[in-house]
């Protein structure tokens, strides 16, 4: 992730937990997202699930210059 991040400054990390909260909600139990991080990292050991990493990557808008009339 850092080095994608270095090489790519066009992009940010956007927090799981507020587009967790505008796609999905909340849990069954009315918990929010499972993390309070940028990032979200579920492992077998950890979360009795398969392994997952999520990461949200939004890139800024390209600049429209206009054309010499």
């Amino acid at each position: 992730m850092t080095a994608f991040a270095k090489d790519h400054p066009e992009f940010t990390l956007r927090p799981v937990a507020e587009i967790w909260a505008d796609t999905i909600g909340r849990l069954a139990e009315g918990a929010p997202a499972p993390t309070a991080d940028r990032m979200l990292q579920l492992t077998p050991a950890g979360h009795a699930t398969d392994g997952f990493f999520v990461a949200v990557l939004e890139r800024a808008a390209e600049e429209i210059k206009d054309e010499p009339a």
